[in-house]
């Protein structure tokens, strides 16, 4: 399982692409959404989902981090495209203490 080093309240941002048998897709039927959350199943945060304007191209975000615990955290993404449902594989992001506040 792939795993991010992401610093506590730093702005989350991961640029990601969604392929079909190895080639960027268009999102435009797509609804794609991402939940970050604890070891327990917890909630932490429901990213915000950015289709850009590249074929493919997404970025997922939270602006608001400093109330992410230093912890081990699960994420997938979800695609939803005419009923239906795709999910990428589980991937964690550790979640570390910033030192400069």
């Amino acid at each position: 399982m792939q795993t991010i080093n992401f610093k506590r309240g730093d702005t989350f941002s991961l640029i990601c692409t969604y392929k079909v048998d190895g080639t960027a897709a268009n999102l435009d039927a797509i609804t794609i959404t991402s939940q970050l959350r604890s070891s327990s199943d917890g909630l932490i945060e429901n990213l915000i989902v950015e289709k850009l304007v590249e074929t493919g191209k997404f970025l997922l975000k939270s602006l608001d981090t400093t109330g992410w615990q230093p912890n081990l955290l699960s994420c997938d993404i979800q695609f939803v495209e005419g009923g239906v449902i795709r999910s990428t594989n589980t991937f964690n992001v550790l979640v570390v203490k910033d030192v400069t506040r």
